[in-house]
């Protein structure tokens, strides 16, 4: 009964640990590339260079958070199963203790 629990944070957790610490790093970078852009008395060659960087990684940030938002709404998606699951798992549970209660008397 506790297998798709053991399944969700072996896999889905981890890889949503992952990507959320990823989109933490494209943030950064964006965070990094706009400080570099905001820089004032830069000559129109650096200036539009740090522009085009600012672009790339907004766009690199966007991307990921939009597969963090993904696998965010997948974990909601899966609540009811795993309510089923841990309904069952305490089912389960209080059959043993009644029948280990059952037995002590």
């Amino acid at each position: 009964t506790l297998q798709p629990f053991r399944n969700f944070l072996d896999n889905d957790m981890k890889a949503l640990d992952k990507e959320i610490k990823e989109l933490e790093n494209k943030r950064l970078d964006l965070d990094a590339a706009k400080a570099k852009a905001k820089k004032g008395n830069l000559e129109a060659a650096k200036k539009a260079e740090y522009d085009v960087e600012v672009d790339t990684t907004q766009r690199e940030f966007n991307k990921q958070l939009e597969l963090s938002k993904s696998m965010l709404e997948s974990v909601l998606q899966q609540q009811n199963a795993h309510s089923k699951y841990l309904a069952k798992f305490v089912d389960a549970q209080q059959n043993y203790y009644s029948q280990c209660a059952s037995h002590m008397d």
